[in-house]
């Protein structure tokens, strides 16, 4: 894992004084676990093993600040829908229960779509400013209002 950690892109910023142990913990993002390092001055960092193997290009990470920004527009969505008891499946038509929905089907436009429209209107991925990662590891947008705003429009058209 310390070799691992060594190949992380920003390695000299991630282990500062010192790795203890190695910790697994839930992603910022999705259902999955990943590494996290306990520092000796007990400061703890989370960290990518895929970033460490692959670290992401400017067009991989507009896609993910993407769908980092829209996530409260996402969250504020299903929260109206399960209140308005409209929470049902656009495949089946059937109700889905917030506490055992796994897979809700979208007939809509696929957010690769979404993401291109985008990406284009903004004069192609080099033309899209991100800021520094967050704690959370995930990049955001700079003129975020503004930019939210064009993926949303994006979306519906």
């Amino acid at each position: 894992m310390r070799d691992l950690l060594d190949m992380h892109p920003n390695a000299a910023a991630e282990v500062g004084p010192g790795v203890d142990p190695f910790r697994i913990i839930p992603t910022p993002r999705g259902h999955s676990k990943g590494p996290e390092a306990v520092l000796v001055d007990g400061s703890k960092v989370a960290f990518s093993y895929q970033k460490c193997l692959d670290a992401p290009t400017h067009r991989r990470r507009v896609p993910a600040a993407m769908r980092t920004e829209i996530q409260p527009q996402v969250n504020t969505c299903y929260e109206s829908r399960k209140a308005s008891h409209t929470l049902v499946s656009d495949e089946s038509g059937q109700p889905l229960a917030p506490d055992e929905t796994h897979v809700s089907y979208f007939r809509g436009p696929r957010f690769h779509d979404i993401a291109m429209k985008f990406v284009q209107s903004a004069d192609g991925f080099d033309a899209v400013d991100l800021t520094a990662e967050t704690a959370r590891r995930l990049a955001l947008f700079t003129g975020r209002t503004a930019v939210i705003g064009i993926i949303i429009a994006s979306a519906k058209r």
